[in-house]
């Protein structure tokens, strides 16, 4: 484990009740924005979209493994079939 998990402390950010006090505050009273989905993170130019980012308190190794199993299998089969594709057949 890296040592920055056991030093930062645990914030459960906001309760559902301030949660939904912030999102009406931001959507002007309760009119829903037209942001198209995106949301105000999006234009954070110092967020990275890359999966990991996030609270890591709610990782564990089994997750990990897990996501770990989902992408292999996807990408082998992905890789089999534009092999198969390349020759010609449709085999699995």
């Amino acid at each position: 484990m890296r040592p920055i998990y056991k030093t930062v402390p645990f914030n459960p950010g906001p309760t559902p009740e301030q949660w939904k006090a912030q999102r009406d505050a931001r959507r002007g009273g309760g009119q829903q924005a037209n942001t198209g989905g995106a949301g105000q993170r999006a234009n954070d130019p110092n967020r990275v979209n890359n999966g990991v980012t996030g609270d890591p308190h709610l990782s564990s190794k089994e997750l990990g493994e897990i996501a770990v199993d989902i992408t292999i299998k996807n990408t082998v089969a992905e890789i089999k079939k534009r092999m198969a594709e390349k020759r010609g057949t449709s085999e699995r």
